[in-house]
């Protein structure tokens, strides 16, 4: 069985990474794969900027609050 992931979803594979990301038999330690990892979150952040070059969702701005009638 299988399905399609949806584009937004990436995998990183780590070569021989344990549980804690230490290496059996691959010579990677779990620096190594750290470092992997953390290079590789900086490359997909980067990829999330808008033009503005900030980061993330925002919400459109509210109009002021209208004053009551009173």
């Amino acid at each position: 069985m299988s399905y399609n992931l949806s584009p937004l979803i990436d995998i990183l594979w780590l070569e021989d990474g344990d549980h804690v990301l230490e290496s059996r038999v691959s010579g990677f330690s779990a620096v190594d794969h750290f470092v992997t990892i953390a290079d590789t979150t900086l490359a997909r952040v980067e990829r999330l900027k808008d033009s503005t070059g900030r980061y993330g969702y925002r919400q459109p701005a509210r109009a002021a609050p209208r004053k009551r009638k009173g």
